[in-house]
């Protein structure tokens, strides 16, 4: 089959079309034929190394995480899914797979597509709307009525945290550049500070929960706009954080929790079910074929895109 192919870490120009063995589904598993990606900063970042503790050596030789397609094969034990079903997902990003013509996923990769998005739109939302429903629901437990804020609003997990926290029913206060308010509050922001502005947190509101996306401000920062009680949570954690939080938590007068990701298919489900209601809605700022894969990378390492960069299947042209 054809993919994109990384045989060395490093630049985004090392991204090149290739051949590579078509993958064959074990028993548990699916094959499925890629419609479409996206574009993740954790791609970037495993190109580059900044994972090599976790993917060894060699990088993955074909990277991408979130997927969408049309199931093609089935093994003898994988059950609920057949030829024809159109569906998205997510699969180990350490791993790889998605920027190619075929990958194989288990069920708990995968979910049927929303049967009101297209393959680029539903390709855009598992790795960004599962890390919004993790982080808000499962870890950090927000509520109709609370205060949210969320640092770093206007990226791929920050518009699905957005319109989350807004159909959940909290006050959403979003942290962005002043170019960017506008989308902000068109997402579901209530009130939305300028980073560029001083000391974004020198304010008088306290917070149910901070939602810190881009943690561009240090904790001691953070940690006094949080209710007694208030809850932190992160998707970037350093690995002593990771370690130390959950000893720690107890007796501190917040909570400070982080988000690692990993695909389950009842949230996919889920993911699914708030896009088909229109709870959740894919904002794309670029699509790009597969073959311009690497123009993706660049872009999205400028830290500017709004939204999502989506992939478009193109290498069987």
């Amino acid at each position: 089959m054809r993919a994109i192919l990384l045989h060395e870490y490093g630049s985004s120009d090392l991204l090149q079309l290739g051949d590579a063995p078509k993958p064959e589904p074990r028993p548990r598993e699916v094959l499925v034929a890629v419609r479409a990606s996206s574009v993740n900063p954790v791609d970037w970042k495993i190109r580059k190394g900044e994972f090599s503790f976790l993917t060894g050596k060699t990088p993955p030789l074909v990277l991408g995480g979130d997927f969408s397609g049309v199931v093609v094969e089935v093994g003898a034990r994988a059950e609920g899914f057949h030829p024809g079903d159109e569906v998205f997902g997510l699969t180990n990003f350490f791993k790889g797979g998605a920027y190619a013509e075929f990958l194989v996923a288990g069920p708990e990769n995968l979910a049927l597509k929303p049967k009101n998005l297209d393959f680029v739109q539903a390709a855009v939302m598992p790795l960004v709307g599962l890390t919004a429903i993790e982080a808000l629901l499962q870890v950090g437990h927000l509520k109709r009525g609370e205060h949210i804020l969320i640092n770093g609003c206007t990226g791929g997990v920050g518009t699905f945290a957005l319109q989350l926290a807004r159909s959940i029913g909290a006050k959403v206060t979003g942290v962005c550049s002043a170019a960017k308010a506008a989308y902000a509050r068109a997402q579901g922001a209530d009130l939305v500070i300028d980073y560029n502005q001083g000391d974004v947190f020198v304010l008088p509101q306290e917070y149910d929960l901070i939602f810190d996306i881009h943690p561009n401000l240090s904790f001691p920062q953070i940690k006094q706009c949080l209710k007694p009680g208030g809850r932190y949570v992160s998707t970037q954690p350093s690995v002593p954080q990771m370690f130390l939080d959950p000893v720690l938590n107890p007796f501190r007068p917040f909570k400070k929790r982080a988000v690692m990701v990993a695909s389950k298919a009842h949230f996919l489900k889920a993911l699914a079910h708030l896009a088909e209601t229109h709870q959740l809605v894919p904002r794309i700022e670029k699509k790009y074929s597969l073959k311009e894969v690497a123009q993706a990378h660049d872009y999205s390492e400028t830290g500017r895109v709004t939204g999502k960069l989506a992939l478009v299947q193109d290498l069987g042209d």
